[in-house]
């Protein structure tokens, strides 16, 4: 953007844009990892509630409801977490939303 007012040199426009993209693909890798993270997460407790569902009770519908309601939780509780760590007026008031 600076570049486009003619306020750096090649040298520092490259070196500029070289930063801002590293800058840039450190935040896409944290943010797909901790995407992952929490998905794994919701799978191992969905996992582990229809584990328990099948060993303690003899229907599917307890099963699937178990699924559904800690599915939903670990959701509303990835969707907190990430909104928290935003700090920005738009996610304060997604979290005020909530």
């Amino acid at each position: 953007m600076i570049s486009h007012f003619g306020l750096l040199g090649a040298d520092e426009n490259r070196e500029s844009e070289e930063y801002f993209r590293k800058v840039f693909h450190r935040a896409l890798r944290k943010a797909v990892l901790t995407s992952l993270t929490w998905k794994l997460l919701a799978i191992s407790f969905l996992i582990g509630a229809l584990i328990v569902d099948v060993l303690f009770t003899k229907g599917i519908f307890p099963t699937l409801m178990a699924i559904v309601l800690l599915g939903g939780a670990v959701g509303l509780v990835a969707i907190f977490l990430t909104l928290k760590r935003m700090r920005t007026l738009w996610g304060t008031s997604l979290l005020l939303a909530m």
